[in-house]
């Protein structure tokens, strides 16, 4: 009877151990604060786009509020010169969302200027980036130009495995 408890004592252990490592590495990705009006969930930078052309990054934070049907994604890139954004194109399989930027600060740092704009997307939209099995391309539209910025595919599988797994928990919390 000692032996069977030991075994089934072992077994629960055993299974336990992927759900606790798997709640460890969500959050690795993002934090949520209870806050009067709904919970405000952020998920963290997102930092491995690249302009093929010139080797510049593209940086970007998602912020959701419980109780609203949107998200916001705050962004940065980086130029050689001054560059305002009109706007920004997320286009990933048959996806496709373009918003217009709004800026929230250009400073010149470092030899390069560093651009920080904010767009409001539609949180189902969101939810189909990243359900997509392709990584998306990303446009930064401006007057003069158009920067492009792609990601390895290895290294968005796994970002937006895990936060796929985190807007189904934003989605699950706001029904």
């Amino acid at each position: 009877m000692k032996a069977h408890f030991q075994v089934l004592a072992l077994m629960v252990l055993i299974c336990s151990l992927p759900i606790a490592t798997f709640g460890q590495k969500l959050s690795k990705y993002y934090s949520s604060r209870n806050q009067e009006g709904g919970n405000l969930y952020f998920i963290y930078p997102f930092e491995d786009f690249k302009n093929k052309a010139d080797g510049s990054d593209f940086v970007f934070d998602i912020t959701h509020r419980a109780g609203t049907d949107f998200a916001t994604i705050n962004f940065t890139f980086f130029s050689a010169d001054p560059l305002p954004a009109d706007s920004l194109k997320i286009s990933a399989s048959q996806v496709l969302v373009s918003e217009k930027a709004e800026k929230l600060f250009i400073d010149y740092a470092k030899k390069h200027w560093q651009h920080r704009y904010s767009i409001k997307i539609d949180f189902s939209e969101l939810m189909a980036i990243f359900k997509t099995q392709s990584q998306p391309a990303i446009e930064v539209i401006s007057d003069s130009i158009k920067l492009v910025y792609g990601v390895k595919e290895k290294d968005w599988k796994k970002y937006a495995d895990a936060v796929n797994k985190i807007l189904y928990i934003i989605k699950s919390e706001n029904e």
